[in-house]
């Protein structure tokens, strides 16, 4: 109540693992909506042989138009390329990177993430046309660990919505430590 007075018509999400079906269930009786199921998976950085790929490449203010094009093809995500652009701009102090997956010198896939202490989350995955393609995805997500490692990071996070990632996610050494829900509503 204190919060819907103080606070009314603000946005809010609030995140929590599914089962904690209080949480969830008293927010829905609110009238907020699951605006996001996905499945928490954490590893160690280091916990598998990671290999180079020559198809990856570094995303920075100066090729950014190269991941930009892929990027856009995703509506409604908080992380648009207006704002990652603005933290990979800031290079070289900036705590987040984005790579891209080449073929024939044309972004096809990416990944962005950030490093934050010993911690690391990568918060997303483009693919051309939204079509998910294993060898770029294992090919991005071990650049990116190579990279965490290099930053200082010893673990990583990553919310993974599509059940296709699953399997390759245990083989590059993560683990699933439970499901979550974000809830979104208006007070």
């Amino acid at each position: 109540d204190y919060a819907k007075r103080k606070y009314r018509g603000y946005s809010v999400d609030f995140g929590f693992p599914k089962e904690n079906k209080k949480a969830v269930f008293a927010l829905r009786n609110l009238g907020f909506k699951i605006s996001e199921e996905s499945a928490v998976f954490v590893g160690d950085v280091g916990s598998k042989a990671e290999r180079e790929d020559v198809s990856i490449r570094e995303i920075t203010a100066a090729n950014f138009a190269d991941f930009k094009t892929l990027h856009d093809e995703k509506t409604d995500v908080y992380w648009t390329s207006d704002r990652l652009f603005e933290e990979v701009s800031k290079s070289p102090d900036t705590k987040w990177r984005v790579y891209a997956y080449c073929d024939n010198g044309r972004a096809v896939a990416a990944a962005y993430f950030m490093t934050y202490g010993k911690f690391a989350e990568i918060f997303g995955f483009d693919f051309m046309k939204d079509e998910f393609e294993e060898d770029s995805f294992a090919a991005l997500f071990s650049a990116s660990k190579m990279r965490m490692k290099k930053d200082g990071a010893e673990k990583l996070l990553y919310f993974s919505e599509k059940e296709e990632e699953f399997e390759l996610l245990r083989k590059l050494g993560m683990r699933k430590i439970c499901d979550y829900a974000l809830l979104s509503g208006v007070l």
